[in-house]
């Protein structure tokens, strides 16, 4: 009998996914092709006491984004419903996990932080630094076009006036 997390498993690409004992799987590959199906019985294992038994609070699933987070977030817990295990796993986005990490709420930068920021960045990466007087000679020029065609008067007015 096959243990839970491979029961109703198609074909033999995503049973690495399911069964590979390595604490972090990168996966690539394409929409429709079992990356959420093989993440979610992965899951099960990892949580399942016939399986690794790990604690849920111990298991970090990091997605994109909030729709594939929550997607993930429905589709793990439907299937622990029916699934021995020991809490939920924690499931968090790319920028949520940031956020925890740094500990804080981000806040907009006062001008004197930014200009003290790009200053420093700038002076460490020279390659950045040319790129950055590139764009803002181009944006130099680009505000004096504009200025000087505003200037300009345009026909009708002119034929207007007199």
């Amino acid at each position: 009998m096959p243990k839970p997390w491979n029961e109703n498993v198609r074909g033999s690409q995503v049973l690495p996914l399911i069964n590979l004992d390595a604490e972090t799987i990168r996966v690539e590959a394409g929409p429709g092709t079992g990356k959420t199906f093989g993440l979610v019985r992965r899951v099960q294992r990892i949580l399942h006491p016939a399986g690794l038994a790990v604690p849920g609070g111990d298991v970090l699933i990091v997605a994109f984004n909030r729709v594939i987070a929550k997607q993930l977030k429905d589709e793990i817990s439907g299937r622990l419903e029916s699934s021995p295990h020991d809490g939920e796993p924690v499931i968090k986005t790319v920028h949520s996990l940031c956020l925890d990490v740094i500990g804080t709420q981000p806040r907009l930068l006062l001008d004197h932080e930014r200009e003290a920021m790009l200053y420093d960045v700038l002076a460490e990466f020279p390659a950045l630094r040319q790129k950055y007087d590139t764009f803002k000679k181009r944006s130099r020029h680009s505000a004096i076009m504009r200025l000087s065609t505003s200037s300009i008067p345009r026909c009708g007015k002119q034929l207007g006036s007199g």
